[in-house]
């Protein structure tokens, strides 16, 4: 089952979402991040933490390119792109629920939706480009 497509795409999506999340965390919401400190680690903490963050994020790329290695039969970019939007919002929505229960700015809940959202309708798109050409495994009946 493991093919080069297969390995390009989990290493392309890996990137994107290292490089989507650096950008969205670290530079367009740190000053919302700095409003609310006391929810967060320190930004010491965090470095000493980083390999989980890593860790998680390889995962990330893992499931979800085989997710749509697996599942996804045509595919061409519109249907990478509904995959990535569905993916999206499923991942979106706990982010209703941190806000239930976290003293988390309703402002900060938004944005994570939105780049939520939009990171993994780009991510769908991006593993629609790199896994053209392969199929998907047969299924029996």
């Amino acid at each position: 089952m493991l093919n080069r497509n297969l390995v390009v795409s989990v290493i392309a999506v890996f990137a994107f979402i290292l490089l989507y999340e650096w950008v969205l965390h670290g530079i367009l919401l740190e000053s919302a991040y700095r409003a609310t400190a006391a929810l967060w680690r320190t930004p010491e903490d965090m470095k000493t933490h980083f390999p989980w963050l890593l860790a998680g994020q390889a995962s990330l790329a893992v499931f979800i390119t085989l997710l749509y290695y697996g599942f996804v039969r045509d595919r061409r970019l519109g249907n990478g792109l509904r995959f990535g939007l569905i993916i999206g919002l499923f991942f979106a929505s706990p982010y209703l629920v941190d806000y239930a229960v976290t003293p988390i700015p309703l402002s900060l809940v938004i944005s994570w939706i939105a780049a939520t959202i939009v990171e993994y309708f780009l991510i769908g798109g991006l593993l629609a480009a790199t896994c053209r050409g392969t199929q998907p495994p047969e299924t029996r009946r």
